[in-house]
């Protein structure tokens, strides 16, 4: 009985040895990491979270061992533009269509390319070329509303020279000044009509008028074709990115539709690879603006309850601009403009001293796009 015992025993044993074994075939490859992403998807994710350079890097990578990898041309071509290496997004979309002849996307990277160089009007004329002969591709018109809001910038930038150059210096004419800038045309000439009442004008009358008027006519065609872009306007869906979208609301806060531009400054900082920061920025803009057009009409018709909302957006405006400051302390522009909104708050108290040269913080983001 022991010798059977003991057999029995040590079958037993190799029985459960074995067991183990096949279960350790099964349990093993649950246990494995993960197999890494693909390269092409790393650098997508990299672009969203705008480390613009290491995307580029990952793609160079890709394009090494793949040099007819369309889309990591395509996507390599992006990362160049934000980073402003011109000739090199060139080459890349270039190589692109010749990978791949026709394909609209390269061809609307090189009029991305000539936007970024300040050839508005070259890159105008490519994007509108692309956005006749592909009729359901609906990105050009993104490039198309940005060219425009570059010539009316310049056409802007003239009739600021021309209220500037007021013999009398005049702060209506400051002020006028200040009101194109921002596309408020409506305003602007309302001072140019007060700095003609109120004696000698601006030297330059009908030279500022045509360019009063190409300011106004680009900064519609602006609008036009960026809420286009962005699916404000058509049944087609928008495919804009988040640039876009902070364009249209800067556009729509111009012009005074405050709802419309809350709406896409949100919209913008929902999408992957939004400037947060400009974001913030606009929409304090927007806030702040509100409360000004409440704070009037309060004021006109004793409505103390207006003041008191106007006072909250103003406050909210605050708010974010300080979570802003918080989290990029060397940030100058945003310190200058949250001074700006302590004020409109009515809490000057508490408004920092206006940065000077001030070196950035601890902690402060690089200048860099791809930290920004």
């Amino acid at each position: 009985m022991t010798k059977r015992t003991s057999k029995l025993t040590l079958w037993v044993g190799v029985a459960a040895f074995a067991l183990a074994l096949a279960g350790l075939a099964y349990v093993v490859p649950l246990t494995r990491e993960p197999s890494p992403r693909p390269p092409v998807e790393r650098a997508a994710e990299e672009m969203n979270s705008r480390r613009f350079s290491k995307a580029s890097r990952t793609l160079t990578v890709v394009i090494q061992r793949e040099p007819a990898n369309t889309e990591a041309l395509l996507r390599r071509g992006d990362c160049y533009l934000k980073l402003r290496r011109y000739d090199e997004a060139q080459a890349d979309f270039e190589l692109a269509l010749d990978r791949k002849p026709g394909v609209p996307a390269a061809r609307l990277g090189l009029a991305r390319v000539l936007l970024g160089e300040g050839k508005y009007e070259q890159a105008l004329a490519a994007a509108r070329e692309i956005a006749t002969a592909s009729p359901h591709f609906i990105e050009p018109y993104a490039v198309i509303g940005k060219a425009h809001y570059r010539i009316f910038q310049r056409h802007a930038r003239d009739c600021v020279k021309i209220f500037e150059d007021d013999p009398h210096h005049r702060p209506l004419a400051v002020a006028a000044a200040s009101e194109v800038r921002l596309g408020r045309f409506q305003s602007a000439e309302a001072y140019w009509d007060g700095l003609c009442a109120g004696g000698p004008a601006v030297a330059d009358q009908p030279r500022l008028r045509r360019h009063l008027d190409l300011a106004k006519k680009q900064f519609n065609l602006a609008v036009t074709n960026l809420a286009i872009a962005c699916g404000e306007t058509t049944e087609r869906p928008g495919t804009a990115g988040p640039d876009t979208w902070l364009y249209l609301a800067a556009m729509l806060l111009g012009k005074g539709d405050y709802e419309q531009a809350e709406r896409a400054v949100d919209r913008a900082a929902e999408l992957p690879g939004a400037d947060l920061i400009q974001a913030a920025v606009i929409k304090a803009e927007v806030l702040s603006e509100r409360a000004r057009g409440l704070a009037v009409d309060a004021s006109a018709h004793d409505q103390p309850d207006k003041i008191e909302r106007a006072r909250n957006l103003n406050r909210k405006a605050v708010r974010l601009l300080e979570r802003v400051v918080e989290k990029h302390p060397g940030a100058v522009r945003i310190r200058n403009r949250l001074a700006v909104h302590y004020g409109r708050a009515g809490w000057l108290e508490h408004a920092p001293r206006r940065a000077k040269a001030a070196r950035p913080g601890p902690g402060a983001p690089s200048r860099r796009s791809d930290r920004a």
